[in-house]
């Protein structure tokens, strides 16, 4: 019933952003000219993402306009002054598409990931503006690999002048669908970048106790996943002098009550991150807000990152870009930088309590083991950086070339 309200709240709140869309588009561009990039995301990670590409576009004197396609991405984009604009793109409707095109007349559309809308790729072809697909990525059991659908999919993925994917794998599981094609480029993920980027210009403001102690640091953890904490609680036992920053996915009262009775339980002392300016000396935060995790991680020694155990493990890069050791649960193959970590050696891939349990302890009481392997970790992040530049010149260069949409 939640999932349905829900739904029917982002179809509502989308189709009433879009009212009048054109119209807006048109009076924004009026007061736009030049060589236009429309840069589109489907969510707020992936707008994140975007970013470093937008930058350099615009270092090279283009306007850029973002679009989102849900209203949460949509929202959360409101807060960048990066973009030049910011619209939802149209629904995929002939008409919707067409009004748009027309009333923003772009030299280039970019897509980000793998958010391709048919209709919108199809009149940008006929219209001759270039399509750039960048940060691709296709996982070994994209849906997009099926035979039933691969047909389709190429009648898609051909109308772009350049796909730039995160890595040799995805660019060979894409060249299944489209063939062998000088147009795919394997070349890494723009979110590298951005990463990086607000890894340098982070702060926080945590208690004394959490920037001089040894700190375990758990981001975006589901229910699933409470074991960790059962883990890390039996290890303090031996490891005294480590703190614990424990960030659910979703930080709803319930949940943030049950993890608050089980450290009363183990004698372990707590507050909630919006309660720092109560501080005491406890040994554990728990993050009772959202969108302050990535900062945080400057604060870790270890961490671990959940959605493993569900659909899916979320960003690892954050925790690496600070040359943190990350440890996630088996579900990873969505995410080609868990995997790269997974293979250099600065990341683990864990099954349950059993294997984390000596994991972490080996972690927590080896210092030199524990240094070593995120430096790994940090190293993999700065080397996969300047991916954004590159595809910046690529979408410039075809810009140049192109006539403005009719």
């Amino acid at each position: 019933m939640e999932a349905a309200r829900c739904f029917h709240w982002k179809v509502k709140e989308g189709a009433a952003g879009r009212k009048h869309l054109a119209q807006k588009v048109g009076e924004w561009r009026l007061s736009h000219p030049g060589k236009l990039a429309v840069i589109h995301s489907a969510s707020a990670g992936e707008f994140e993402a975007s970013l470093p590409i937008i930058e350099a576009l615009k270092k090279r004197g283009m306007i850029t306009a973002a679009t989102l396609y849900s209203p949460s991405g949509y929202h959360s984009a409101q807060k960048s002054s990066i973009p030049q604009g910011i619209f939802y793109l149209p629904f995929d409707d002939i008409k919707s598409v067409k009004g748009f095109l027309d009333s923003m007349k772009p030299e280039v559309f970019v897509f980000c990931k793998h958010d391709i809308w048919p209709n919108a790729v199809w009149i940008c072809y006929d219209r001759k503006i270039p399509l750039v697909l960048a940060n691709t990525n296709l996982h070994e059991k994209s849906f997009r690999l099926y035979p039933i659908l691969k047909g389709f999919n190429r009648r898609v993925f051909d109308k772009f002048d350049t796909i730039f994917t995160v890595s040799p794998e995805h660019a060979g599981r894409l060249e299944k669908i489209v063939g062998k094609s000088d147009k795919v480029i394997a070349i890494g993920d723009s979110r590298f970048d951005r990463v990086v980027q607000r890894a340098r210009n982070s702060q926080h403001t945590l208690p004394g106790d959490f920037i001089t102690a040894p700190v375990f640091i758990c981001g975006s953890v589901w229910e699933e996943e409470f074991f960790v904490l059962e883990a890390f609680c039996e290890l303090k036992k031996q490891f005294p002098q480590w703190r614990l920053i424990w960030v659910p996915h979703e930080p709803k009262e319930k949940e943030l009550r049950a993890i608050e009775g089980y450290l009363e339980s183990q004698a372990i002392a707590h507050i909630r991150f919006t309660g720092l300016s109560e501080y005491k000396n406890e040994e554990a935060i728990i993050v009772d807000k959202v969108g302050v995790l990535p900062p945080l991680y400057r604060a870790g020694k270890i961490a671990y990152v959940g959605g493993g155990f569900k659909k899916g493990v979320h960003s690892v890069i954050e925790p690496a870009a600070f040359g943190l050791p990350v440890i996630f649960g088996p579900k990873h193959f969505v995410s080609a930088e868990a995997q790269d970590l997974l293979k250099e050696g600065g990341g683990f891939s864990i099954k349950g309590k059993d294997d984390f349990l000596p994991l972490l302890k080996s972690l927590m009481e080896d210092e030199d083991y524990r240094e070593e392997r995120g430096k790994i970790a940090g190293d993999l992040v700065e080397r996969r950086t300047g991916v954004a530049e590159v595809i910046a010149g690529k979408v410039a260069e075809l810009a140049e070339k192109a006539g403005i949409g009719q």
